[in-house]
């Protein structure tokens, strides 16, 4: 509802950042600094979770240059970003449905902004041919990368085990995917 947008613009704002739009009940906020952007998503999911809605929440988030100018015509302009880095997180945003996680940044943003990151995984987004690597903020515990392993070489049994209690979602995956395995499987999720 009405009130998420608002949490939204305020996480952002206290990180230093600024709301390029507001896009229905979400926003696009712009960042000079990759870990205020992990910062603003962070506390966006925390504000989130405390109104107790039982609504979910995504951030994607990306590191890259962008173009901001106006856009439009005559009889309506606006000020926005445009460009490669834009549409990436925004996609990286749909994959937090697939991964199970609130914050998803990609991994080079984690390289520049995060002392350490958890591998999700690999996903090709809608407009883009190379996969992406996605990675949640922290430390991964214990057991991950041995689960993580597993789903990328394809053991789907053994990764279900190994992310049951970690990452649910990947979990029930991994268990869909043992149970009709893909006939080919290079570790990649497809959008």
């Amino acid at each position: 509802g009405g009130q998420r947008p608002a949490l939204l613009a305020a996480a952002v704002a206290e990180a230093g950042g600024f709301v390029d739009k507001y896009i229905g009940d979400a926003v696009m906020a712009l960042f000079s600094d990759p870990a205020d952007a992990v910062l603003a998503a962070k506390g966006s999911v925390e504000g989130v979770q405390a109104l107790d809605l039982d609504i979910g929440i995504g951030a994607g988030i990306h590191l890259g240059q962008l173009q901001l100018g106006t856009v439009g015509t005559t009889q309506r302009m606006s000020c926005t970003a445009i460009g490669d880095t834009v549409n990436l997180a925004a996609r990286i945003e749909g994959l937090t449905r697939v991964f199970g996680n609130s914050v998803l940044p990609s991994e080079q943003t984690a390289l520049a902004a995060i002392r350490s990151s958890c591998p999700m995984g690999l996903g090709t987004v809608r407009g883009r041919a190379e996969a992406v690597v996605v990675v949640e903020p922290g430390s991964p515990p214990d057991g991950w990368n041995e689960a993580f392993e597993a789903w990328t070489d394809g053991r789907f049994a053994e990764a279900a085990r190994g992310y049951r209690g970690l990452n649910d979602s990947l979990a029930e995956r991994c268990e869909r995917l043992h149970a009709s395995p893909p006939k080919a499987w290079n570790g990649v999720t497809r959008m």
